[in-house]
């Protein structure tokens, strides 16, 4: 009883293993082209930002890596942050 479904099942699996590969070539190859373009519309293009000072900075992270970090600001006027500094605690009591 279990030989004809041992031997369908091995009919099966030969055809499955000469078609699938046939079917895939297929699909690639009637793949449609991906669209295309030179460059961004303006409304999409990203408007660069210049950062005029640094707060931080770190190049040895990473051991034996060319990985620098850095922390900067817009403009020299705002305060500056120093990134291991945890905020102030708040020293009046709540009222409850």
């Amino acid at each position: 009883m279990t030989n004809p479904l041992r031997q369908r099942h091995y009919q099966m699996f030969i055809a499955i293993g000469i078609l699938l590969p046939i079917i895939c070539a297929f699909g690639i190859v009637a793949q449609k082209p991906y669209p295309s373009m030179d460059s961004l519309p303006g409304e999409l293009s990203a408007a660069t930002k210049k950062f005029e000072a640094t707060d931080w900075q770190r190049t040895n992270l990473v051991a034996k890596s060319p990985i620098q970090v850095r922390l900067v600001r817009e403009n020299s006027e705002s305060e500056s942050l120093n990134p291991f500094q945890l905020p102030a605690k708040s020293s009046g009591k709540a009222n409850s």
